[in-house]
């Protein structure tokens, strides 16, 4: 919807300025609520920076391989600023791996580290959210509610703005649970739940995405997965903590 913003006679892609902006403001919020715990930020940041590096390696690589002979014919394209020529999801897998070996060298516990993370996931899932109204991306099916947007040739459901407006909430409430004294695991976890059930909600609505009989979505099926499993994990530490 509005993919490029111009700064004078400069055009810069307005979805990765998004991605950016709250790359920042998330690592910011993180670094400022470890000080405040008397915590030192710093492995904790320098692994979030360093993840960034593994993400776009691995997932050009990633990339790179899966259209191996397309690549031989054009080598120099490898290096291609293209952001299409990317796998996102061996890109997300090498961050896990990377960060799971991270945590182990460095003796770090992991649901304390996701905890505190958990204020730097919530800014980059409303960050994407946003991102995807500026690109247009993550588009709603054709709808003839009053309250369509015309987008991509049709009047569609405005299933990003539904999206922004949950992710928003999930970040709020990361936020104030942020600073409370709670079982290790029960902020992330908390998070993970939410953003969850709203990606269940969200490709409900989305025009994009493999339909499966009954009028799921695969990805919907991925996220019941993720929400009954991460939910279990919560209440159990809930149960733990109370006895």
């Amino acid at each position: 919807m509005f993919p490029v913003t111009r700064l004078g006679s400069l055009s810069l892609p307005t979805p990765e300025l998004i991605i950016i902006v709250f790359f920042y403001l998330g690592l910011s919020l993180f670094e400022r609520l470890q000080k405040v715990r008397g915590a030192n930020p710093d492995k904790i940041s320098n692994l979030i920076l360093v993840s960034v590096f593994v993400f776009i390696i691995f997932g050009r690589l990633a990339f790179v391989l899966e259209n191996f002979n397309a690549f031989l014919r054009s080598p120099l394209d490898i290096f291609s600023l293209n952001r299409d020529l990317f796998d996102p999801w061996l890109g997300s897998a090498g961050v896990v791996i990377y960060f799971a070996m991270t945590l182990q060298k460095q003796k770090l516990e992991l649901w304390g580290t996701l905890d505190s993370l958990a204020i730097f996931f919530a800014s980059l899932a409303l960050g994407g959210s946003l991102a995807n109204i500026a690109s247009g991306s993550a588009f709603g099916m054709p709808s003839e509610l009053p309250i369509a947007i015309e987008l991509w040739g049709a009047e569609r459901f405005p299933v990003q703005f539904l999206d922004a407006g949950w992710n928003l909430t999930c970040f709020f409430v990361t936020a104030v649970i942020a600073k409370r004294d709670l079982p290790s695991g029960t902020k992330f976890l908390t998070l993970a739940v939410l953003f969850s059930i709203g990606q269940i909600i969200a490709h409900g609505f989305r025009a994009e995405g493999w339909l499966l009989p009954g009028g799921f979505r695969a990805d919907q099926i991925i996220y019941w997965i993720i929400t009954a499993g991460t939910g279990w994990m919560l209440i159990r530490k809930l149960e733990l903590k109370n006895g």
